[in-house]
């Protein structure tokens, strides 16, 4: 008994050091990787990668139970997530059979923290490789809501990590380094408890979760909407030139897009022609820099709604590169903007907010010119 309560308070003196050093000093993108912080996470950590406590693990590739690709990196990108709890698992292992209930058990208390649990299953019960089916099948036949994979390789992708004759392995990671921060062979109820306990943070509300998942692109900014400068402005939805719904969600969710000129268009409208030149010449000068450009046609020649068919016509007559979309409603479902007999309208809105910042009726170009400048630190 003393043995086993030393190697808990080794263990946890472990996880305590590993997350001293993550809560001091510069985070991704000089933040601080602190609880309540924001930690914009993209590309998997860099190499070298480890097998042991304290390293990185490499991006392993598995197959979902769905039948579709699934590795490490996709559980890291969740910025709500914190730790990962990883077992190995084998249709003949009777200690993994065992500790599925209480892996749910596990999910289901801490998921709301950051924990995320992944089993791995890598053979069947005749010993042959796992299959996307025996993973569906694992999954189901215990009720398990987490992840589920197979691990389809021979030998297994994990065995290097430890002795596969030993099942289970149980790991966890922090998924803010993918450092691994436990790895041992069996389930030790106790020490698994005890390092969950002491690795995850407090529970975020609604609105902190709403608000890691706006900054990292993940989810467009709530309500409320608005129609003038300073108002996040709804993800409203047109229509792409090939029939498929294009929304101001699929620009926010692009990080690399900072600045966004959203201007309306028909093909009556002799401005709106005389604009296109300079709308192109903005999207090849700033768009490296994190400029995006929409033209929303509204009606053709004749005061008729716009079609896919005007979108593209326009897209293909003044030789653009970026977006142009029809708004095929009527009235104009940009109208409530501005009045549309005075197209067109010029509207500039930071990606990263959503909020508008510049809206007029007529194309000002220096006026334009100056705020994109402004807006993307260009001197």
């Amino acid at each position: 008994m003393a043995k086993q309560i030393n190697q808990i308070l080794v263990s946890l003196s472990l996880v305590c050091l590993a997350f001293a050093c993550l809560s001091e000093g510069p985070g991704v993108d000089g933040l601080k990787s602190t609880d309540d912080t924001i930690s914009i996470r993209s590309d998997y950590p860099n190499e070298p990668y480890g097998k042991t406590e304290g390293e990185v693990i490499k991006n392993v590739a598995f197959v979902s139970a769905d039948g579709s690709a699934f590795d490490f990196k996709k559980i890291y990108q969740n910025p709500l997530s914190e730790v990962l709890l990883l077992t190995t698992s084998a249709e003949w292992c009777s200690a993994c059979i065992k500790e599925q209930p209480k892996l749910e058990e596990f999910y289901q208390r801490y998921k709301d923290r950051g924990l995320e649990v992944l089993v791995s299953l890598f053979e069947d019960a005749n010993f042959e490789p796992a299959t996307q089916q025996i993973a569906q099948r694992w999954r189901d036949k215990y009720a398990l809501s987490f992840h589920v994979v197979a691990d389809t390789i021979r030998p297994s992708a994990m065995s290097a990590y430890y002795d596969v004759a030993l099942t289970p392995m149980v790991m966890m990671i922090d998924l803010k380094t993918m450092k691994i921060i436990y790895l041992n062979q069996g389930f030790d109820v106790d020490v698994v408890t005890n390092l969950i306990e002491s690795s995850l943070p407090p529970q975020k509300t609604q609105a902190q979760q709403t608000e890691i998942l706006v900054k990292n692109r993940l989810q467009y900014p709530p309500e409320p909407y608005g129609f003038k400068v300073g108002d996040v402005i709804a993800s409203e939805s047109l229509t792409n030139i090939d029939g498929s719904t294009f929304e101001l969600k699929d620009i926010f969710s692009q990080k690399q897009n900072k600045l966004l000129l959203l201007t309306t268009s028909a093909e009556w409208c002799s401005a709106c022609i005389k604009e296109q030149p300079k709308l192109q010449s903005f999207y090849e000068q700033y768009h490296d820099q994190g400029l995006d450009l929409v033209v929303s046609l509204f009606q053709d020649s004749n005061f008729e709604p716009a079609t896919i068919t005007v979108a593209q016509r326009w897209k293909e007559k003044y030789a653009l590169d970026f977006h142009v979309v029809a708004d095929t409603s009527n009235p104009s479902t940009m109208g409530k903007y501005y009045d549309v007999a005075l197209t067109p309208m010029i509207m500039l809105i930071d990606v990263a907010t959503m909020k508008i910042i510049y809206l007029a009726q007529g194309f000002d170009q220096d006026t334009v010119t100056g705020y994109i400048q402004t807006n993307l630190n260009i001197k």
